[in-house]
């Protein structure tokens, strides 16, 4: 797609205040009524919110307004140094979630691809009744697997990841790359315990050669009130671009 447009020829910029005083812009797409539930569409890393646009389909469907944010590091939004994974990020998608109440929310519903899980799951973590439903597509669940798995397909040996995590957990060479602070593998691995007490909606594929399948059979059965659709094989992140109808049905569905 585009733009928002395409969906919604009525659709607004607007800005989410964050709580240390900056800003970050975002689509509103506009439902049968603000005072509704509310889907939020999270982006993932090196990507941009036309992405997003792909599940705000399902939401204009069923009626629901949709927001469609921007975070700290995300392709346009507030400036900042190199991703955090999710790990500082959350804070945003918190304040996005406040934003949407204040205008009139009923309910929150996020949808969160790729990276932006860590942003969904974190924010969970410290508050588990921030939103009422959540939506993962092609989930990072685990960027210790997923590390690991990157310097295999690299064909690097084994100590490559180690050192690539030993690296980012130090607070020197974090420095060094711009993060804000070291990064904790151990916050950032969400298949260790069950991690989330809202309806969840996992949608994936087994062709997904940077985030494996695997992780979210895992994650599956570490939240058994989930539910895993899984498309026909998809590059990562493009479930629903190839396979439209399961992408489709299973945020339908999940959205009722």
């Amino acid at each position: 797609m585009s733009g928002p447009g395409e969906i919604d020829p009525d659709w607004t910029d607007v800005t989410v205040p964050l709580c240390d005083g900056a800003a970050a812009p975002a689509w509103l797409l506009h439902g049968k009524s603000l005072n509704a539930p509310w889907v939020i569409h999270v982006q993932g890393i090196r990507t941009s919110r036309l992405v997003a646009l792909r599940s705000v389909d399902a939401a204009a469907s069923g009626g629901l307004t949709s927001l469609v944010i921007t975070y700290r590091g995300s392709g346009d939004g507030p400036h900042a140094g190199a991703s955090m994974l999710g790990q500082c990020e959350w804070r945003d998608l918190a304040d996005a979630v406040a934003f949407a109440r204040s205008q009139g929310a009923t309910a929150v519903y996020v949808v969160a691809w790729s990276m932006a899980a860590g942003l969904a799951l974190n924010l969970l973590q410290h508050d588990p009744t921030a939103f009422d439903r959540l939506a993962l597509i092609a989930p990072a669940t685990d960027w210790r697997a997923i590390i690991r798995h990157g310097v295999h397909r690299a064909r690097l040996p084994r100590i490559a990841a180690t050192a690539v995590m030993q690296a980012l957990g130090s607070r020197k060479v974090s420095r060094w790359l711009g993060l804000a602070a070291p990064l904790d593998f151990e916050s950032l691995d969400w298949l260790r315990r069950p991690s989330v007490e809202v309806p969840t909606v996992v949608v994936h594929s087994a062709g997904d050669e940077e985030i494996p399948f695997s992780l979210s059979r895992r994650f599956l059965s570490m939240n058994g009130d989930s539910v895993l659709v899984e498309t026909i094989p998809a590059p990562h992140g493009w479930e629903a671009n190839v396979d439209s109808a399961a992408f489709d049905s299973a945020l339908a569905t999940w959205l009722e």
